[in-house]
C-alpha cells in the first residue's frame, strides 16, 4: 500500500511540476497558445508623397517595414521601370543594415536596388521607415506615361516570433506591393 501511495504521490508532484512549466504559473492561456502556432509574416511596402512625375524631376521612395519582430537578416529588392534612373539611398532609423545598390541585375538581367539587411543580433523592425531610395526621372519620360516600381523580397528572416518560437524564412520568393507614376 505504501508503494501504491508513493508512486501516486510521485506522478502528482511530475504532473504539478508539468503544470507550472510556463510563465503565466500554470494558468491555461488559450490566446498564448494561438499566438504561438501563427508565424510571422514581416509587411514591406513602399511610400512616396506623388502620383504625378515630371521628366527630370528627382522623387523619393520610403521603404517601411512592419510586422517583424527579431529580424535577424532579409533581401529587399526594388525594381523600377527603365525611365527612373537610381540616384542614392540613405537609411532612416536603423543603422545596423548594409545596403547595396547601383548596378544590380537579376539572373533575366533587370536592374534593381538591393537592401540588404545583415546584423549580428536580432533587431526588433515593428513599424520601421527603413530607408529612402531616390530616384531621377529620365528626360525622355513621355506625358501620360505610367512608371512602377516594385517589391520583390526573396529572403526575410527573423530569428524569434513575439513569443520565442523558432521562425524560419517568413517572405520566401514573394512579390509585395507596387507603386505608381503619372508622368505629367
Amino acid at each position: 500500500m505504501k508503494k501504491i501511495i508513493s508512486l501516486l504521490l510521485i506522478m502528482s508532484v511530475l504532473v504539478s511540476f508539468a503544470a507550472c512549466k510556463n510563465d503565466n504559473n500554470g494558468g491555461n492561456n488559450s490566446e498564448e497558445t494561438t499566438v504561438n502556432t501563427e508565424v510571422v509574416t514581416p509587411v514591406v511596402t513602399l511610400n512616396c508623397d506623388k502620383t504625378e512625375v515630371a521628366p527630370g524631376e528627382e522623387i523619393s521612395v520610403v521603404v517601411h517595414v512592419a510586422n517583424a519582430p527579431k529580424t535577424a537578416c532579409f533581401d529587399i529588392y526594388l525594381y523600377a521601370d527603365e525611365i527612373l534612373e537610381y540616384k542614392s539611398a540613405s537609411s532612416q532609423s536603423i543603422e545596423k543594415f548594409q545596403l547595396e545598390a547601383n548596378g544590380m541585375t537579376d539572373a533575366d538581367g533587370k536592374p534593381y536596388v538591393a537592401i540588404r539587411g545583415i546584423v549580428a543580433t536580432c533587431v526588433d523592425i515593428l513599424d520601421n521607415d527603413i530607408y529612402t531610395i531616390k530616384y531621377i526621372v529620365s528626360d525622355d519620360a513621355v506625358s501620360g506615361d505610367e512608371i512602377e516600381i516594385k517589391i520583390k523580397c526573396p529572403m526575410f528572416q527573423v530569428a524569434f516570433d513575439e513569443n520565442g518560437n523558432d521562425v524560419s524564412n517568413c517572405a520566401q520568393n514573394m512579390e509585395f506591393s507596387a507603386l505608381s507614376f503619372t508622368v505629367s
